[in-house]
């Protein structure tokens, strides 16, 4: 099954069905799958608690079985997903290949395996959502098309956000997969920005640039309202991603529990992704440590204590063992 593509559904969705309307799979490794049901088989109760009792909450099916599922049925991040808009674009399908090479980085560097297996599988079903909203699959292409830096930036942050999510007991995924796609989208309001504001540093930009600058919060809040299917969270996350536990973020200047739990998770996402990725391209140990370091030293007052706390937990044994 690993030369096939699969895309993750939830569990639900057949527990509410009561029956398997195509063939289900379940994932062992990350390119290892083992068939679970076939068409036409009764999913009982019985079988809906033994998932529950494991923490599996996705099965996998083929993505040319997609289509047999019924008309809106299928949520991901409490978006119905049509069944008339099945065909990714090839911009996406990179978009995929992109995600599965970054999280090849993370898990070389010793993430903690159960929210980076669990992250990984939440970034799948996101991308299987994009794939299928036109408009949102526009959107997406559009906010990654002019920079790898951007695209990198994007999808590392989606992750970090369902991965500290994981950390914190998060556990629904709805709530996981609204983090990762809040991540990915959360500097959609960049594309209403000067291009030569965008070329530059911030700390470059002078007065007036830094007010333009910020208000990609606010725009890119805008831009999503204009999608009703996008959820009120996932708004909500774009607007607050640059603000701080001490006050000292944009665009309101709010403090710590102010800030919506979604948007506290963001801001350190963001934040922490950043810090990486402007010591290289690459997700390396070094990287990670000066990254975790900053965050965790001089720029602790930034950041609600519980999600440092969970980022702590998201490094890794291995790797604090490696850092200490």
């Amino acid at each position: 099954m690993a030369e096939e593509k699969l895309c993750p559904i939830s569990i639900e969705y057949f527990a509410e069905k009561r029956k398997f309307e195509v063939d289900v799979f379940i994932k062992l490794s990350a390119d290892k799958f083992v068939l679970f049901g076939r068409e036409g088989q009764i999913f009982g109760d019985e079988h809906s608690e033994k998932f529950k009792q494991k923490s599996l909450e996705y099965f996998f099916i083929r993505a040319v079985d997609f289509g047999k599922l019924a008309d809106q049925a299928v949520t991901v991040a409490g978006i119905a997903i049509s069944q008339k808009n099945i065909a990714s674009s090839f911009k996406i399908m990179a978009l995929e290949n992109a995600c599965v090479s970054l999280f090849n980085e993370i898990k070389a560097v010793g993430f903690d395996e159960r929210a980076l297996g669990h992250a990984q599988t939440v970034s799948l079903v996101t991308m299987n959502l994009i794939s299928k909203v036109p408009n949102l699959a526009d959107l997406v292409e559009r906010l990654i098309k002019n920079s790898v830096r951007d695209e990198r930036h994007s999808l590392m942050v989606s992750a970090m956000a369902s991965m500290l999510g994981i950390a914190m007991g998060w556990t629904r995924h709805a709530t996981l997969e609204r983090l990762a796609l809040g991540g990915l989208l959360h500097d959609v309001g960049k594309l209403n920005l000067p291009p030569d504001i965008l070329a530059k540093g911030f700390e470059d930009l002078n007065k007036d640039e830094k007010i333009i600058y910020k208000s990609h919060c606010e725009f890119g809040r805008e831009t999503l309202a204009k999608m009703r299917l996008i959820p009120d969270d996932v708004r909500l996350m774009v607007f607050e991603h640059h603000e701080l536990a001490d006050g000292s973020g944009y665009p309101r200047g709010i403090k710590d529990l102010l800030i919506s739990p979604y948007g506290r998770v963001m801001s350190l996402a963001n934040a922490f992704t950043e810090s990486v990725l402007s010591l290289g391209p690459v997700v390396s140990t070094s990287n990670i440590k000066s990254a975790f370091d900053k965050m965790n030293g001089d720029h602790s007052a930034q950041f609600n204590k519980d999600c440092l706390k969970a980022l702590s937990t998201v490094i890794g044994r291995e790797w604090k063992k490696e850092a200490v």
